[in-house]
């Protein structure tokens, strides 16, 4: 498939049904892992203190991101569930 501007594809340049299928159910799947995840962190993180959460949060930045999709999820569930902690904190939540 080598189409350049204004080219139009044809019938043989797109993918099979099949195909987009596949992408479409592996995506939901890897959506729905990480939703499953994120609950699940925040959970865990729900039952640490301010001073908890800082603490746990300094570390991960420290470690830094290492590519790996879990720690992605595990960060992202600390830092909203530490975002929220402050806001409540500070009366702003």
């Amino acid at each position: 498939m080598r189409t350049g501007p204004g080219q139009k594809l044809s019938r043989q340049d797109l993918p099979s049904s099949f195909a987009v299928t596949r992408v479409v159910r592996q995506t939901h799947h890897a959506m729905s892992y990480t939703d499953e995840r994120l609950k699940h962190y925040k959970e865990h993180f729900a039952t640490f203190s301010l001073e908890q959460l800082v603490e746990a949060f300094n570390r991960e930045v420290r470690v830094g991101l290492t590519g790996v999709r879990e720690q992605g999820i595990y960060i992202t569930a600390l830092a909203e569930t530490l975002l929220t902690t402050m806001k409540n904190a500070c009366g702003h939540g």
